[in-house]
C-alpha cells in the first residue's frame, strides 16, 4: 500500500526517485527522531524486503534534504550521517498513509451495504459480507501480484528471479479462491467482476494504487532504479489488435470497455504505435460473432417484451447482454445485430487501424505453424477451440516475423500482439521454452501489462486523463474474463427465459418473478452440466405453475369472497339508496309546502300595502274636507263679524271686498295648520295684505 502513491514523472535518468520514495517511505514510520542511514535500511527490509546500501540511502538523503523534504547532516566524514523529517514532510506523509488506510475501508465497506441492499431477501449472504470481503481481498491479492509479476517479466525476461515468481502463480486464478457454499460461491463470483468493473471514482482510484502499489514493488526487487521503465515515447512499435481487444471495440463487451480500449488504443497512436489487425485476426472476429449469434439463436428467440425484463436485471456486459439491450430498444433479430456489428471498418477507421495480410500465406502453409499449435494446444488441452489454436499460434510467429531479430528489452521490442487473453502469456512462456529462448521478449501483451508498463510516458502525452481514467478496468480486464469464463449470469438468464419463452402463458411479470429470484439464476450459471442445469430450470418452471395454480385457486375463493361482500354492500347501498330516495320526496314536499306558505304570505302582505294605500287615500280626502270645512267655519265666523259690525252702512261692492278679503285671510291662515306649506308660501302674503285692506275698508267706512 505504500507504494500505491508513487508516480514517477522520472525528471531526472539515473532512477533516483523510486529510491528517494523508498527512503521517504521508511522515515515517516520514526516521525522526526534523528535517525541514521543504517536505522534507514532496516526498516526498508522490513517494510518492503529491499536491501539498499547505505550509501545509497545517505545519496537519497542529501537529495531530499536539497528539495526541504527533510533534514540531513553529517559533521565529520567518520560520523554517521543524522537524518530527520521536517515537520511539513512528516505531516504529509502521514496524511498521505491515513488516507490511502481510510480510501480502502470506505470502498469495501460502501461495496458491503450494496451488497446488503442487493440480497436483503437472502440471509445466507447478507450474515456473511465479511466472508464476501474475505474472497475478494484473496482474489485481488492474487491478480495484482500476478499483474506485477507479468509487467516486470515483460522488462525483465531474463531475471531468474521473475521466472520463479511466474512459477509460483501459475494455474487456475480461480482456484485460489475460498470456497463457502454453493450460493455464496457464485454471488462471490458475481460480484468481484462487478466490484472491478465498478466506475465509482475512488473505487478506481482504490484498484489502481494498488495495481502500481504491485507493479513497482515487484519491478524494485528487481532492479532498485528501475532503469528499464520507459522513459521515453518509442515510435515505430507495431501494435497487433487480439480478435477480445475487437470485441471491446465493436461494443460487444459493453459501454465501459468500449470507451476503455478506445482510450487506450487512442493513447497508443499518441505514443508513436502503429495500430494493426491482420485480416485472419477479422476473419476470427466475423466467424466468431456468427458462431454466438447461431448459439443463442440455437437457444431459441425471447420475446422483446422479455427482453426489456431481462435487461433490467443484468449486471453483465457481455453479447448476450449487449444483445438484449438492442433487442429490447429497437426489436432486431440476433442476426441481424450480429451482420450489424460484423462491419469493423466503422471502429477499425475511427482509430486509423491498419488491416494487414502481411505474411499470411507463408505462415500458414509453414511447418513452424503447426510446431506452434501443438505447442498451444498441448497447454491448453481442451479448454481452446481450434480456430483460436491456429490463430493464437499465426500471431506468435507473425510478431517475431515483424521483429526480425529476437528482442530481450521492452524499449526495444518493435512489435507486440495486444490482447485480454490471460492465457497467452504462458502459452508463450511455454513455446520459449521448448525453443531454449527463455530470456527473449514475449511476442504478446495484455492490455493490464501494456497499459502499466507505459503509464510513467502519459505525461509526455496529450490525453493522459483519459488514459488515466480506464486504468482500472484496463488492468482488471484479463483477470474478470477469467473469473467470468465459467460463470456467466447471461447466459444463465438466456437458459431460463428461452425455456420461459416456450409457455404460453409467459408473461413478463411471470418471468420477472422468475428471473429475480437470484439464488435460482445464479445456480443455473453455476451448473457445469447442462442437461442438469434443463433439468434445474423445467423443476422451476413446474415449481412457478404450481405455485401460479395455488395462487390462482385462492385468488378464486377471494373473489368468490369478495363477490358475497360485493353483494352485501350492493344490499346495503340499495337500502341507504331507497332511505334517501324517501328523505328526498319528503323535503320535496316539505319544500312545496313552504313555496305555499310563502306564496299565501306574499299575498297577505301585497293586500296589506293595498289597503295601506286606500288608507292614505282616505286620510288625504279627509284633510281636505276638513280644510273645507274650517273655510266655511271662518267664513261663517267672518260673516258673523261682519254683520255685527257696522255692515248695514256698506254699499254693495265695500261688502263684497270686505268679505272677499276676510276669505282670503281665512284661507291663508287654516292653510297652516292644514298643511298647505306651499300653498302658504305662495299665498300667504296676499291672503295677510287683503285681509288688512278689507278690514280697514270696514273699519273706514262706517
Amino acid at each position: 500500500m505504500r507504494l500505491a502513491l508513487f508516480d514517477p514523472k522520472f525528471s531526472d535518468e539515473c532512477g533516483h526517485e523510486a529510491t528517494d520514495y523508498i527512503v521517504l517511505q521508511a522515515l515517516a514510520p520514526q516521525g522526526q527522531l534523528v535517525v541514521t542511514p543504517r536505522d534507514i535500511r532496516v526498516t526498508i527490509k522490513k517494510l518492503f524486503l529491499l536491501d539498499y546500501e547505505e550509501t545509497e540511502i545517505e545519496a537519497a538523503a542529501r537529495r531530499l534534504a536539497a528539495k526541504e523534504l527533510l533534514k540531513f547532516d553529517k559533521p565529520h566524514i567518520a560520523d554517521p550521517a543524522v537524518i530527520q523529517l521536517t515537520p511539513g514532510t512528516d505531516d504529509k506523509l502521514s496524511r498521505d498513509l491515513l488516507k490511502v488506510t481510510e480510501d480502502e475501508s470506505s470502498v469495501l465497506s460502501s461495496w458491503k451495504e450494496e451488497l446488503r441492499a442487493k440480497y436483503n431477501d437472502y440471509p445466507s449472504i447478507t450474515e456473511n459480507l465479511n466472508l464476501i470481503e474475505h474472497a475478494l481481498k484473496a482474489f485481488m491479492a492474487q491478480m495484482l501480484l500476478r499483474h506485477g509479476i507479468q509487467c516486470v517479466e515483460l522488462l525483465y525476461p531474463e531475471e531468474a528471479k521473475t521466472r520463479r515468481w511466474l512459477t509460483s502463480v501459475e494455474g487456475d486464478i480461480l482456484a485460489t479462491l475460498p470456497k463457502y457454499e454453493e450460493f455464496l460461491d457464485a454471488v462471490v463470483r458475481l460480484e468481484i467482476p462487478a466490484f472491478l468493473r465498478s466506475a465509482d471514482a475512488k473505487r478506481r482510484a482504490y484498484v489502481g494504487g494498488l495495481a502500481n502499489s504491485s507493479f513497482f514493488w515487484h519491478l524494485l526487487q528487481v532492479d532498485e532504479k528501475c532503469s528499464r521503465l520507459l522513459r521515453a515515447v518509442t515510435h515505430g512499435i507495431r501494435l497487433y489488435i487480439d480478435v477480445n481487444v475487437l470485441y471491446c471495440l465493436a461494443g460487444l463487451d459493453g459501454p465501459h470497455l468500449l470507451a476503455s480500449s478506445h482510450a487506450m488504443l487512442s493513447i497508443s497512436k499518441k505514443l508513436g504505435c502503429s495500430l494493426i489487425v491482420t485480416s485472419r485476426s477479422l476473419d476470427e472476429f466475423q466467424s466468431s460473432l456468427k458462431a454466438k449469434a447461431r448459439e443463442l439463436e440455437g437457444r431459441g428467440q425471447i420475446p422483446r417484451e422479455l427482453a426489456k425484463v431481462a435487461i433490467g436485471s443484468l449486471e453483465e456486459d457481455d453479447f448476450i447482454s449487449v444483445y438484449w439491450r438492442e433487442l429490447a430498444e429497437k426489436g432486431v433479430s440476433i442476426q441481424d445485430f450480429a451482420m450489424e456489428r460484423s462491419h469493423a471498418s466503422r471502429f477499425l477507421s475511427s482509430l486509423a487501424i491498419e488491416i494487414s495480410d502481411e505474411h499470411r500465406q507463408d505462415i500458414e502453409t509453414s511447418q513452424e505453424l503447426r510446431e506452434q499449435e501443438d505447442i498451444l494446444r498441448s497447454f491448453c488441452r481442451d479448454d481452446i477451440s481450434e480456430q483460436v489454436v491456429e490463430h493464437d499460434a499465426f500471431h506468435r510467429i507473425l510478431v517475431l516475423r515483424a521483429r526480425g531479430t529476437p528482442r530481450y528489452h521492452a524499449s526495444d521490442a518493435g512489435a507486440w500482439f495486444l490482447t485480454n487473453d490471460s492465457k497467452l502469456p504462458a502459452y508463450d512462456r511455454r513455446a520459449r521454452e521448448q525453443e531454449g529462448r527463455i530470456n527473449m521478449l514475449p511476442f504478446c501483451v495484455t492490455s493490464n501489462e501494456w497499459v502499466q508498463i507505459n503509464r510513467p510516458l502519459l505525461t509526455r502525452t496529450d490525453g493522459s486523463d483519459e488514459y488515466e481514467r480506464s486504468f482500472h478496468l484496463l488492468v482488471t480486464q484479463p483477470f474478470v474474463r477469467s473469473l467470468t469464463a465459467t460463470f456467466s449470469l447471461s447466459k444463465a438468464y438466456s437458459e431460463v427465459l428461452t425455456r420461459a419463452a416456450r409457455y404460453k402463458s409467459m408473461t413478463p411479470q411471470l418471468a420477472l418473478s422468475l428471473i429475480t429470484d437470484k439464488q435460482f439464476v445464479v445456480t443455473v450459471g453455476m451448473e457445469v452440466d447442462p442437461l442438469r442445469a434443463e433439468e434445474r430450470i423445467e423443476n422451476k418452471l413446474a415449481e412457478l405453475v404450481t405455485k401460479l395454480q395455488d395462487e390462482n385457486a385462492q385468488l378464486s375463493s377471494d373473489v368468490a369472497s369478495m363477490r358475497g361482500e360485493l353483494s352485501s354492500l350492493n344490499s346495503k347501498v340499495d337500502e341507504i339508496s331507497q332511505k334517501s330516495k324517501n328523505d328526498i320526496e319528503r323535503q320535496q314536499v316539505r319544500a312545496r309546502d313552504l313555496e305555499g306558505k310563502l306564496i299565501t304570505e306574499t299575498s297577505e302582505l301585497s293586500e296589506a300595502r293595498r289597503r295601506i294605500e286606500t288608507s292614505q287615500i282616505k286620510l288625504r280626502k279627509l284633510k281636505s274636507a276638513l280644510r273645507w270645512m274650517g273655510c266655511v267655519v271662518l267664513w261663517a265666523v267672518l260673516l258673523d263679524i261682519a254683520t255685527r259690525m257696522r255692515w248695514g252702512g256698506l254699499h254693495g261692492l265695500s261688502k263684497l271686498a270686505a268679505v272677499s278679503a276676510l276669505v282670503v285671510g281665512c284661507f291663508g291662515a287654516l292653510a297652516i295648520p292644514l298643511g298647505m306649506k306651499r300653498t302658504w308660501s305662495v299665498l300667504g302674503g296676499i291672503a295677510a295684505l287683503a285681509s288688512i285692506l278689507g278690514l280697514a275698508w270696514i273699519l273706514l267706512n262706517p
